[in-house]
């Protein structure tokens, strides 16, 4: 890749989040200017609207792509132990081995229901995104368009997704740490939403036009 990349003429790096542009920026890229154009939501889409679930428990939200270590899969079974029978932990993306299932935790698969999405975000408490690896997660945004306050580890860009009004960072890790941010969750729903409308994609988009029509 260093042969490949190094030398080029006319080379502007993009990338999604500052936390990704610091690492470029400690290697050979460098010597190449680098921008930070935020990945974008669909807004029209990802928007407040108050809770209409009619479960009385307290849903925990995380929607992921599968059985993955690095994205926290099982800090979430591990987080069921810290909670009481008064929360349900609603895993949406996955369908795990049965000897995973446990009582208090719901497995969703994958859908590709944007609306439907939208609707489990809007109806929960909170969404955890207990991930060891992220550049700029997608998830978190959406997430608090929809007035979802995000509790997620500090790690990658994930700061930079949500504000103290949206969401609170947690040491990566720190399962007990998380649950105590579960039960004291008491954000402003839809003052949690403002923070994300810097993340309009038609917004973002126009960055990526600027940036294309200074370079030409």
């Amino acid at each position: 890749k260093k042969e490949l990349f190094s030398g080029l003429k006319n080379l502007h790096i993009v990338t999604p989040s500052f936390w990704l542009k610091g690492k470029a920026e400690q290697s050979f890229l460098s010597e190449y200017p680098i921008t930070v154009i935020h990945n974008g939501i669909d807004l029209n889409t990802f928007s407040y609207e108050s809770p209409k679930t009619n479960d009385n428990r307290k849903v925990v939200l995380n929607v992921t792509d599968g059985q993955d270590e690095r994205k926290g899969f099982f800090d979430l079974l591990k987080l069921r132990d810290y909670l009481s029978d008064d929360y349900l932990i609603r895993v949406v993306g996955v369908n795990p081995d049965k000897k995973y299932f446990k009582k208090g935790i719901e497995f969703i698969p994958h859908t590709s229901n944007v609306n439907e999405l939208v609707e489990y975000y809007r109806n929960a408490l909170c969404m955890v995104n207990p991930t060891y690896e992220d550049t700029f997660p997608t998830i978190n945004m959406e997430a608090a368009a929809c007035g979802c306050p995000v509790l997620t580890y500090d790690v990658g860009g994930c700061s930079e997704t949500i504000d103290e009004y949206s969401g609170t960072l947690i040491k990566k890790g720190d399962i007990q740490g998380m649950a105590e941010e579960i039960v004291n969750c008491k954000f402003d729903r839809k003052r949690c939403s403002e923070y994300s409308r810097q993340f309009d994609k038609n917004r973002n988009y126009l960055e990526y036009m600027k940036l294309y029509e200074e370079l030409a």
